[in-house]
This record gives structure tokens, C-alpha cells and sequence, in this order.
């Protein structure tokens, strides 16, 4: 009986993680799974020329590629093309997933990796935030580690404290296709009776780049207090991005009548 094959697929935002791309199609290549699938997603006006090239590197790696619509942040697209992805697999197949900003971190060779996931139905692993001194794009042919050395999690690192501060780090790698994954939440929706490898493998979190003040300045991050500790944290006075988030919060005052608190203490620090 031939073994079950392991597949990659992902979700890949370009907007934000266009400078990891180089970095992202190299890690995951030498793993050599059966086959490589990514959806790009784009919400920004990006040019057509930019696009292709973009979906010509991934063509070029010998991954499978389409094109994916709808909001990105919530979740709920990755959720989508991931389910669709899952059902055209043969049930007895291993699905291996990982965001556009994150590299799995394996200390043994790829063929024991594959051996490893092939023993268990689940492999878990663990986000761990990765930046460096400054908030600066990935440099290609420098590795990631050099370029962003301090680990941990961020949040408790800067000291900020916001709604989301208890997100879940766990993360789902790999995982056998007869079992269903909530790829919102990363997390099994069968736990009963599943084999699993416990949350002991590391995930490298490189967000902190300097996409990170247009992705919290954008209307899907809600809390501008945050936007600025992480300005605050690399000694950033001010930032285009804060502004937007301030105005957006002006709207929503006039449409909902109120305004988080975190606006009117930012409003102030900034009329000093």
C-alpha cells in the first residue's frame, strides 16, 4: 500500500508579505511535499505587471497557483479556499498549511519530517513573534533569523495590553484529511480520540516588519492604541497610518455615536 502523500497549501497575502515572498517559496520548497498549491489575494489596486510577477515566482517554484477574493483578515477566506482545497484530497492524505508570514520552524531533516507527520493525524505547533531593532522590510539573501533576531511574544515584550492580547498561538501544521480544521481558529474540530504531536514545535512569527503599521492602521484592526505602542516600541513619532485609523474612528463616532477611549488619549498626545 503506498504511504499517504503530504500536500502544501496556503493563503498568501501580497499586500502586506510581498518582501517574504522570496524568503517563504525557498523554506518551504525544500520540504519537497507531494504537491504545492497557494492563493494569492490582493485588496489593494496593485498593477498588473507587479501581480504577475509576483504569480510568476510561485509558477517558477512549481507551485500551483490561483487568484482569491473576499476579505482577508477575519480569517474566513483561508478558511474557504483551505476546505476546498481539503476535498479535492484523497481522505488518507496530510494537509500542511502556513500563513504568509510564518516559517515552521524543523530541527531535523525533511524526510524525517514527512516520516513524523505520516505517524500522526495531527502535527501542532506554537507562534513565536520574531522582530528586530527597527520596523523594516525582509531583505532577500539574508536569513530571516539575522534580519529579525529578538523572539518571544511581542505584546508582552512592548507591554501592550489590548482586546486581543490572548490570541491563540497555537497553530495547526499539518493534518490528516479526514479530520476537519478550523483554519479561523487553528484548531481540530474532531479532538476526540485524535493522535497528535502536542504544541512543541515552534512557528516563526515574522510580522513585525513595516507592513505591520498599514495592517493595524486598516479598518479590520480596530484598537489605534495599539498602532501606536508599536510606533512607541521602535521610536517612530508618527506614522501616515495612524492618522487613517483616527479618521476611521471619527466615522464611526458620527455613525455609532461614541469613540474608544485609546482616540481621545491618542488625540492628546498628539496636540502636545
Amino acid at each position: 500500500m503506498a504511504q499517504p502523500e503530504i500536500h502544501f497549501a496556503a493563503l498568501f497575502g501580497i499586500d502586506y508579505d510581498s518582501d517574504l515572498v522570496s524568503h517563504w517559496i525557498e523554506y518551504y520548497r525544500e520540504f519537497e511535499y507531494d504537491s504545492y498549491t497557494v492563493w494569492l489575494h490582493t485588496f489593494q489596486n496593485i498593477n498588473e505587471v507587479t501581480r504577475w510577477r509576483i504569480q510568476q515566482r510561485f509558477l517558477d517554484a512549481g507551485f500551483g497557483v490561483s487568484w482569491a477574493s473576499g476579505q482577508f483578515n477575519n480569517g474566513e477566506l483561508r478558511a474557504r479556499v483551505m476546505r476546498h482545497h481539503a476535498s479535492l484530497l484523497p481522505t488518507q492524505d496530510y494537509l500542511v498549511t502556513a500563513d504568509s508570514d510564518e516559517f515552521h520552524e524543523v530541527k531535523c531533516a525533511p524526510k524525517e519530517f514527512k516520516a513524523l507527520i505520516r505517524q500522526y493525524d495531527a502535527v501542532e505547533g506554537y507562534l513565536v513573534d520574531c522582530w528586530g531593532e527597527t520596523l523594516v522590510d525582509a531583505k532577500p539573501g539574508v536569513a530571516l533569523k539575522d534580519q529579525y533576531p529578538h523572539e518571544g511574544v511581542f505584546r508582552e515584550a512592548a507591554a501592550i495590553q489590548c482586546a486581543d492580547a490572548t490570541i491563540n498561538r497555537r497553530k495547526i501544521i499539518a493534518c490528516k484529511n479526514t479530520f476537519e480544521v478550523n483554519f479561523i481558529g487553528s484548531h481540530m474540530i474532531q479532538r476526540g480520540g485524535v493522535a497528535h504531536v502536542p504544541s512543541r514545535l515552534r512557528v516563526l512569527h515574522y510580522t513585525y516588519r513595516s507592513s505591520i503599521l498599514d495592517r493595524m492602521g486598516g479598518k479590520d484592526y480596530f484598537h489605534a492604541k495599539d498602532l501606536w505602542d508599536v510606533m512607541q516600541y521602535f521610536r517612530m513619532d508618527d506614522h501616515p497610518a495612524l492618522h487613517r485609523k483616527l479618521e476611521y474612528e471619527d466615522r464611526l463616532q458620527e455613525e455609532k455615536g461614541w469613540m474608544p477611549v485609546s482616540s481621545k488619549k491618542l488625540r492628546e498626545a498628539l496636540a502636545k
